[in-house]
């Protein structure tokens, strides 16, 4: 290896020091010298030893020797997971003695010990509103009595899910527990201290059916860090197919000592079910719900946790701003020169925006309707039900019915103020259109259904048999 490679490993590991905590420079340091076979090894050791101790310096204060001992059996322990082992590098060599003064536990163990919690995260205890102060308290209270206890966290994203989980993360280790966090994907474990994909943490196979086990093996370390571990937080638990979870818990049952749920163990699932869904490729309806988490025999012993409140928009002016920019900005982008091309059917029917509920939809439609040129029109449709005559649906509840197909209640238009007429074809206000579906052809059914359509905008009565 060059001079030349030697810089461009220290600059990367000089960025590395700013966003990357004591032991992942400690991991990413070992991974150097496995792949990039570094010329002058000791140089970067001596350079980068504060930094990569720098968790254990606040542990064990004016200590030098302990320091420099857990950095090198850490670095080892991520060597030796590489098929590799520090005494072949030139840098100083851990004491064999050691490990009567030190700590007997697995890296696993260690490793979670050790993991660092940003100070905001102890002060956020205090910041918690009503719904998560109460969710705190609760759960806390089954951690404190060492009972078993499942929770199910559900709230739209922006409600503060993750700060509950780092509030309770923080509490946790502050008292020298273990809590584990895992997710379903990378992206969510990262913004968490400590974040772990669930497969990676439970050993999990890709492969899976309704017998399956994880791949840890019992006094295995993963095995004995499980053991200790008081509290596990499963964040966006609907992405995951519920055999998945099940075989976590068929496996803690396996391994360790009490036949309940996950071990008699703290365990906190959240997400949101219309945010985040299980993909099940070239699964039916019937087989993607049965696949989810909702149809799991551990789903009725979850107690369920309601975030409502968006503290996201509520604490962030900036972020509500954001929202609304964003809808205004995507309505120009979509719809560029609206005024001049409302009246052309072609710049009009080639062109959508796709929002995840019909509330969006009806609010994007009537935002964009405002925005027409010419006169308001509202046009209200006279809702009522076939063999209604005893009169058991009111027309106030009728109104509020959005089926499939047909437009709402009430609609907004533009009147052109250019002397256009409406369609011939259109029916005249007050007439009733019947359209029996069973008896057309599929050209029959689109022109009916255009008739129908035609017929609402000119408040005439449709019905469908």
């Amino acid at each position: 290896m060059s001079s030349e490679s030697d810089n461009n490993i220290s600059e990367c590991l000089r960025e590395a020091v700013f966003f990357k905590m004591s032991s992942a420079l400690r991991s990413l340091f070992a991974t150097i010298l496995v792949h990039c076979n570094p010329m002058y090894i000791r140089k970067l050791w001596d350079t980068f030893y504060e930094d990569m101790s720098e968790d254990f310096n606040k542990l064990y204060v004016n200590s030098h020797n302990t320091i420099l001992q857990f950095t090198l059996n850490n670095i080892n322990d991520f060597l030796q997971s590489m098929g590799k082992s520090i005494g072949i590098h030139h840098i100083p060599q851990p004491d064999d003695n050691f490990i009567e003064v030190g700590p007997s536990e697995c890296r696993e163990i260690n490793e979670e010990i050790y993991v660092q919690i940003p100070t905001e995260d102890y002060d956020s205890q205090s910041q918690l509103n009503i719904e998560q102060h109460h969710a705190f308290t609760k759960i806390m209270q089954i951690i404190d009595v060492g009972t078993t206890g499942i929770f199910f966290v559900d709230g739209l994203g922006g409600t503060g899910k993750t700060y509950l989980y780092r509030a309770l993360l923080a509490n946790v280790i502050s008292r020298g527990m273990i809590g584990l966090v895992t997710t379903t994907c990378g992206v969510a474990a990262s913004i968490l201290p400590g974040g772990r994909t669930t497969h990676s943490r439970f050993e999990i196979p890709l492969q899976t059916n309704e017998s399956t086990m994880t791949n840890m093996s019992k006094q295995s370390g993963a095995d004995k860090l499980i053991k200790k571990a008081k509290m596990i937080i499963r964040d966006e638990a609907p992405m995951d197919r519920r055999q998945t979870i099940e075989i976590v818990d068929r496996s803690f049952r396996d391994t360790m000592v009490i036949d309940e749920p996950f071990d008699g163990k703290v365990l906190i699932f959240g997400g949101y079910f219309r945010q985040v869904f299980l993909v099940s490729p070239k699964s039916t309806r019937a087989e993607i719900v049965n696949a989810s988490l909702v149809k799991s025999y551990l789903w009725p012993l979850m107690e369920k946790i309601q975030f409502t409140r968006n503290m996201r928009a509520r604490t962030n002016p900036t972020f509500s701003e954001f929202l609304l920019r964003a809808e205004e900005s995507i309505i120009k982008e979509i719809f560029q020169n609206l005024q001049e091309n409302a009246g052309m059917a072609k710049y009009v029917t080639e062109r959508a925006i796709l929002a995840s509920i019909n509330d969006h939809v009806d609010k994007l439609n009537d935002k964009l309707i405002s925005q027409f040129p010419g006169e308001s029109k509202i046009f209200n449709n006279f809702d009522s039900a076939e063999d209604g005559t005893n009169n058991y649906y009111q027309e106030e509840y009728l109104n509020t019915l959005t089926p499939n197909g047909l437009p709402p209640y009430r609609r907004g238009g533009e009147a052109d103020t250019g002397g256009n007429q409406a369609s011939p074809q259109a029916p005249a206000s007050g007439v009733q259109v019947h359209v029996n579906l069973a008896a057309l052809t599929d050209g029959e059914v689109r022109a009916a259904l255009v008739q129908m359509d035609q017929a609402i905008s000119a408040q005439a009565h449709a019905i469908i048999i």
